[in-house]
């Protein structure tokens, strides 16, 4: 199977950007995208700490990244769960990235354990959000206050336990991102 790479829904006007890293879930990556990105008409842009071939699991395959600074100033960022995500919270570099991604996009999504990486920026301090079922005392150590729903939307940052919810939540903040509401 050839690498995962970038995609596009229309003509390349709006971007979605998908932090990606070793042992990311590959269906967040995909599905949730892609949800996001459809109602955008969006190309979707993969980018990682190092660009080059990450291997992504649930299922299985690689995703071909590029550099965290290709893509500037996204309509919405995805930040998929994953088995290392902590490793990504120890880069100084992803942090200040994914905050400031997080703080210039129009609409961002955290599924599962990527919700522990927008935590750890502080982008949740405070706020209620929910990820993992088995994380919720890291959320408290990060910050957050953790739910136990499937979705915790603040308009504009949406987190999800889980991809399913993921792809639904991302759907609607498309819709609202496109109507100038967030």
């Amino acid at each position: 199977m050839p690498p995962l790479q970038s995609w596009s829904h229309g003509d390349g006007q709006n971007t979605v950007v998908v932090f990606v890293y070793d042992g990311v879930s590959s269906t967040d990556v995909i599905v949730v995208a892609d949800a996001l990105a459809e109602p955008l008409s969006a190309t979707v842009h993969l980018v990682a700490a190092q660009p080059g071939r990450v291997v992504a699991i649930e299922p299985a395959r690689t995703i071909e990244a590029a550099d965290l600074q290709s893509v500037s100033t996204p309509m919405g960022l995805v930040i998929p769960g994953g088995l290392a995500w902590k490793r990504e919270v120890e880069n100084p570099a992803v942090m200040r990235w994914l905050s400031d991604t997080a703080a210039t996009s129009r609409g961002v999504v955290a599924v599962s354990t990527g919700s522990l990486l927008l935590a750890a920026t502080g982008m949740l301090d405070g706020c209620e959000a929910t990820g993992h079922w088995l994380a919720n005392d890291l959320m408290t150590d990060l910050g957050a206050t953790p739910s136990f729903t499937r979705v915790v939307s603040d308009r504009r940052i949406v987190t999800a336990s889980g991809a399913r919810a993921a792809t639904e939540a991302a759907k609607e903040l498309a819709l609202e991102m496109l109507y100038g509401r967030t």
